[in-house]
């Protein structure tokens, strides 16, 4: 594990001093009008990787606890205050390794109100996963010249009260920032940053801003069906305002 982590530190340290040098050249409010955003978010994906950690743990797609009793015979109730939607997994991938990943790449939010997600997987073997959510801002192109966007978009989506049945995540009410992985080398500007915020109306008091992804690595059981929820809010994006140039 520790070799994984030293890969992961080496290749986040990498991309962004490159990334970093690349915009040493724009402003960050040459690159996005910060304040005027351009849309919003309106879905998440979920992301369950077994091949990423080391371990080569293989996924199969779990039940829907909304609607399929568990071990119990209990079903799990929604939310009264929050719409609550399952979130249903299906493998993807070359066939080599379709079945160590899991994924939903369109489960919808909405941006003036919080919607509890809820999700499932079962493990074939003990080891380790990576969890991973998140609304991608992409590049934008231009079909009269051919040229994508400079930068990424910014999509910025709020996480909130995680919670879990058969594995557990580390901080799930944000606590502490560096339990979590946020991604951040698409965009190298020093001042985007996921950040912890309160919100008193909220389904928890501390919330996490997010641009792009947040992740963590989960441990997991072999035939224990993993049940999690949380709860999202779509957030505003940020089209870029600069062309790549077509020689680079």
């Amino acid at each position: 594990m520790m070799n994984l982590k030293k890969w992961l530190i080496g290749t986040f340290m990498f991309a962004g001093v490159f990334a970093f040098l690349d915009a040493a050249e724009d402003r960050i409010e040459d690159v996005y009008d910060l304040f005027s955003p351009t849309g919003k978010v309106e879905h998440i994906w979920v992301d369950i990787d077994g091949e990423r950690t080391n371990s080569r743990v293989s996924l199969k797609k779990g039940r829907n606890p909304l609607v399929v009793p568990g071990p119990d015979g209990k079903k799990m109730e929604p939310d009264p205050k929050y719409k609550t939607v399952y979130c249903k997994l299906n493998n993807y991938g070359a066939e080599d390794n379709r079945s160590f990943h899991l994924n939903n790449h369109h489960v919808p939010v909405k941006t003036d109100e919080w919607t509890k997600v809820v999700f499932s997987f079962i493990p074939r073997r003990d080891g380790k996963v990576l969890v991973e959510f998140g609304s991608e801002g992409g590049w934008w192109y231009q079909q009269s010249t051919k040229q994508r966007s400079k930068y990424r978009n910014l999509h910025y989506s709020y996480f909130a009260k995680f919670d879990s049945e058969n594995a557990q995540f580390k901080d799930p009410n944000f606590t502490n920032f560096r339990a979590w992985n946020v991604q951040t080398t698409w965009n190298p500007f020093r001042q985007l940053k996921a950040e912890i915020i309160n919100e008193k109306d909220g389904p928890a008091l501390r919330v996490m801003k997010v641009m792009d992804r947040l992740s963590q690595i989960i441990n997991v059981k072999k035939d224990k069906e993993v049940v999690f929820s949380f709860y999202v809010k779509g957030g505003d994006t940020f089209k870029c305002k600069l062309l790549k140039e077509e020689d680079e």
